[in-house]
């Protein structure tokens, strides 16, 4: 497993109450969902992501919204999602 993903930490907005929001790990979780039958045709993971984004993107124009500030937000949340160094996100502690 890559050593930046801890499916423990919050993946919410600052702000957000902690209760509210998934982990990293159950946000991986429902994204493999989204993937539905789209491994069965395609030989690895990095192609079927690819095809969602672009299908995502696809989503964006024909809804009228354009579809590149929404992916750069997209990767600027994931980069602060997983990156340990950053507070900006609640980490669950211990519960007493």
């Amino acid at each position: 497993m890559n050593p930046k993903f801890n499916p423990n930490k919050p993946a919410c907005e600052p702000g957000e109450e902690y209760d509210d929001c998934l982990t990293v790990g159950a946000a991986a979780q429902r994204a493999s969902g989204l993937l539905g039958g789209s491994l069965d045709y395609h030989e690895n993971l990095s192609s079927s992501i690819q095809d969602l984004i672009t299908d995502l993107l696809h989503l964006c124009d024909r809804q009228g919204h354009v579809g590149r500030p929404i992916l750069n937000s997209a990767l600027n949340n994931w980069e602060a999602e997983r990156d340990p160094q950053l507070d900006y996100f609640r980490s669950p502690g211990p519960k007493e």
